[in-house]
């Protein structure tokens, strides 16, 4: 029956002249979402996967071409990308709700390109635990921008309205103050900052900030903040464009690789947190900062932190000349 499965599957994915993976995806006994793996990829996905692989992860040089297709089938899709909570719940939704989704999303730490995912369900007899989806990508050297309409109207309505406001005839700080407090309602945070740093200096600065009611001001928690924590937040983005810390196992996780830092945050009791660094040039030169954020909406606030991030970036390398 499984063979039987598997050529069915196999003749799908080939059929199409895209990249194509059949992907299962599990179904815990809680009902949540368990592990999402390769069942089968057509040849178009399997040179383009292999090619971007030898460019970014050095583990891939040790499998050969030839049985590259036989060694991705059955293993999870974190074995050479991290884990991606939006790409779980889509793939989720699609193989177990029968429901299609196309999306435009930053793969350029882990791919080194954007990519345009379409999932599309599949209608087959399956065991109690496991679906199936397939999943094709097509992918950009550069963000294409006529792509937004790929995202969901509230992300692309969002950022749209914040580079508008950015773009006011006003002083750029006061603009910044103002989208700043718009983040942080629309990612129902209690705080939000954005940090501007300089490495020849090795200094940083708060130049904006968005406290729940005013409670305290964030320029004073930083006050006494040593740089060298927050220069070596870099090492933290080797393969994600946003960290994200959602739970107690996720603050373990980066307790581990940042200790000093973490200590700092349960200090300041920071429970959830999403980071995203702005970039200019390949060079990190500031921070979107969100504080205990809601974390039933990781996925939202990622992705439209993450597009937003590219044009914060801009205004800031503007903002940071202007003053030099």
């Amino acid at each position: 029956m499984q063979n039987e499965l598997y050529n069915k599957m196999k003749n799908l994915a080939s059929a199409s002249p895209l990249p194509c993976a059949i992907l299962s995806v599990e179904k815990t006994d809680e009902q949540k979402i368990g592990e999402i793996s390769y069942l089968c990829v057509n040849e178009p996905f399997k040179l383009s996967f292999y090619c971007q692989l030898q460019n970014i992860n050095i583990d891939a040089h040790s499998i050969d071409y030839s049985t590259f297709d036989e060694y991705l089938r059955g293993k999870s899709y974190t074995c050479f990308i991290p884990r991606e909570p939006k790409f779980d719940k889509i793939a989720y939704e699609c193989a177990w709700n029968n429901e299609p989704t196309r999306v435009y999303v930053d793969t350029t730490k882990t791919l080194s390109c954007w990519s345009e995912f379409i999932l599309m369900p599949i209608n087959c007899e399956h065991d109690d635990n496991i679906s199936y989806c397939q999943f094709f990508y097509i992918m950009d050297k550069q963000m294409n921008p006529s792509k937004y309409s790929l995202m969901s109207p509230d992300i692309s309505q969002f950022v749209i309205q914040s580079c508008l406001e950015l773009n006011e005839d006003r002083d750029f700080i006061e603009s910044l103050n103002h989208v700043t407090k718009e983040i942080r309602e629309y990612t129902n945070s209690f705080t939000c900052s954005m940090i501007s740093i300089d490495r020849q200096s090795k200094d940083f600065s708060i130049l904006s900030e968005s406290v729940l009611n005013n409670m305290f001001s964030v320029k004073e928690i930083f006050k006494d903040f040593p740089f060298e924590i927050m220069d070596a937040w870099s090492q933290l983005f080797t393969e994600t464009n946003s960290l994200i810390i959602k739970d107690a196992q996720d603050m373990e996780i980066y307790e581990k690789k940042a200790p000093a830092w973490v200590s700092t945050l349960k200090r300041d009791n920071v429970s959830s947190l999403c980071l995203v660094p702005l970039t200019h040039h390949n060079e990190t030169i500031g921070y979107l900062y969100i504080a205990n954020f809601d974390i039933s909406e990781t996925s939202r606030v990622k992705e439209t932190m993450e597009l937003l991030a590219h044009f914060l970036s801009s205004e800031l390398a503007n903002y940071q000349a202007s003053k030099k």
